[in-house]
């Protein structure tokens, strides 16, 4: 109970609450029943937490999700931040104790709540794999400084797999696709007329922001929005002149259920788009890049539909 005689706290608990109230009275009390029906449309298939569904599978499938991603990124660091809960538990100070308990319930809470296992929101809970790794590392460096041979064959294994993650990562340093996106929105420009309605992945907007411009991803949130319209009637709802598909796209075109729950609820069917094409849409340019697969471009003409 101290810790609520302290002043911070307060100032803490007050700047949470103006924040809440400022979000309340942008985003909701100008109209709430556009708010909840909106963020249902958007985010309820895709963004409810593990947790919350009280389904196993889907909570073991967020843990195995959250487990690819770290080997991703962190590599063998990832084991030496596990190392460091270990470290911590086996010592008992009050320091500690409270780091410990602070970075467990960062990564449960990642694992529990965050539905969705993207590389941009590990942001959320790396603060503590960091530290916990900077911990097995300091206290390898102390055992190290023991006159045992285990004790600094520890240390080589840590420092090991510290720098070899560090050198498979810094290897994306030394690539740049810059000058591949700047090729790729050139030659999507010259199939773009001035006053065309655009419809393909967000990506291809910065280079035609002064267009017409839809995401994609609009023709899965009309269906949610008329459950009982077809591809056909979402596409003439945005009434693109030109269709952009390229491989982040083309994931997402299928009949089948998907490998991720975004595959599954993003769908594009495939069968009603190639049938959709087949009737209206003329492929005018078909490129192949080397960051983002090959791209199709479609001029559609509305006049034969």
């Amino acid at each position: 109970m101290k810790a609520f005689r302290n002043k911070r706290i307060w100032t803490y608990i007050l700047g949470v609450i103006l924040i809440l109230g400022l979000f309340v009275a942008l985003h909701i009390l100008p109209n709430p029943q556009t708010f909840i029906h909106l963020n249902q449309i958007f985010y309820s298939a895709t963004h409810v937490p593990p947790i919350a569904t009280l389904d196993i599978g889907i909570i073991l499938r967020a843990l195995l999700e959250m487990g690819k991603m770290l080997l991703v990124v962190y590599k063998f660091t990832a084991f030496v931040a596990i190392c460091g809960i270990f470290v911590l538990i086996s010592h008992h100070s009050r320091e500690e104790t409270i780091l410990v308990t602070l970075s467990t319930c960062l990564i449960v809470g990642f694992w529990l709540v965050i539905r969705n296992k993207f590389v941009n929101y590990m942001i959320l809970f790396t603060p503590a794999l960091d530290l916990l790794a900077a911990i097995t590392v300091l206290y390898a460096l102390r055992y190290a400084a023991m006159p045992s041979l285990t004790n600094k064959t520890y240390l080589g294994v840590i420092a090991g797999m510290c720098f070899g993650s560090l050198i498979m990562n810094t290897q994306l340093l030394f690539t740049d696709t810059y000058p591949d996106y700047l090729a790729t929105q050139a030659r999507i420009n010259r199939s773009i007329r001035p006053g065309d309605t655009i419809l393909g992945s967000q990506l291809y907007w910065f280079g035609l922001k002064d267009h017409p411009y839809f995401s994609w991803e609009q023709l899965v949130y009309y269906k949610r929005y008329a459950p009982e319209s077809t591809f056909a009637e979402g596409m003439q709802q945005l009434h693109p002149d030109i269709f952009i598909v390229d491989a982040q796209l083309a994931q997402y075109i299928q009949d089948t259920e998907g490998d991720t729950l975004y595959l599954e609820q993003l769908a594009i069917p495939a069968k009603e788009l190639s049938r959709f094409l087949g009737e209206g849409a003329t492929l005018i340019d078909r490129d192949e890049s080397k960051n983002y697969g090959e791209i199709s471009i479609y001029r559609i003409d509305w006049n034969k539909y």
